[in-house]
């Protein structure tokens, strides 16, 4: 008789930040993608190392951004079998940027060039 011992897998956290990338026309100039919710599988021992991760980011992510926006998602397979699949959203709100945003910021580092 064989038995096979099955693991659960925790492929990701909700909230974790996957990495920053950069925003057109935006206040700030990048922002966190995070992972939307918690995702995990049943798979045999030792199989955890052919898990793949494909990640899809949108291109040309421009402002206005609001929190828990989606901005791609991330998708995990096991041998070509679909074992997770997760939102990828923004941790935080992006103003798009306008004229007063540009003066405020330039009198702000003017005005700390000069202490």
């Amino acid at each position: 008789m064989v038995l096979a011992i099955i693991l659960i897998s925790n492929l990701l956290n909700s909230g974790d930040v996957l990495k920053n990338v950069n925003i057109n026309k935006g206040v700030e100039q990048s922002i966190n993608i995070v992972y939307e919710n918690n995702s995990g599988t049943l798979i045999k021992k030792g199989e955890d190392k052919n898990v793949e991760e494909i990640v899809n980011i949108y291109d040309n992510i421009s402002a206005p951004i609001s929190k828990g926006q989606k901005l791609g998602e991330v998708s995990y397979t096991l041998n070509g079998t679909s074992v997770g699949k997760t939102d990828l959203i923004a941790e935080c709100d992006v103003k798009k940027i306008s004229v007063s945003n540009m003066l405020e910021k330039l009198f702000f580092n003017w005005f700390c060039m000069l202490r």
